[in-house]
């Protein structure tokens, strides 16, 4: 697994150099998301990262569960505001 992130870090290296990319090598980051066979009682484990709710099977079902819940909260305070004198 590390050889093939190892390439694709040299991959990327690269576009960046032919596109005038400013990189900094200490800045980068690797994220892998590996689908494995669970058991049916487990729960499916998600991460959120830079703000985004990613789980297993990229559905993003939680991300959308969570932004809708905002939005109706968000909602629901300004139901308040226009009803108030």
């Amino acid at each position: 697994m590390d050889e093939v992130l190892d390439e694709v870090d040299k991959i990327v290296s690269r576009i960046a150099a032919e596109n005038h990319l400013p990189l900094e090598d200490s800045k980068h980051e690797r994220l892998v998301l590996q689908k494995k066979r669970r058991k049916k009682n487990k729960d499916v484990k998600w991460v959120k990262w830079l703000g985004i709710i990613m789980d297993e099977s990229l559905t993003f079902k939680e991300y959308w569960k969570a932004r809708i819940k905002k939005a109706r909260a968000m909602l629901a305070q300004f139901n308040g505001l226009g009803n108030s004198q």
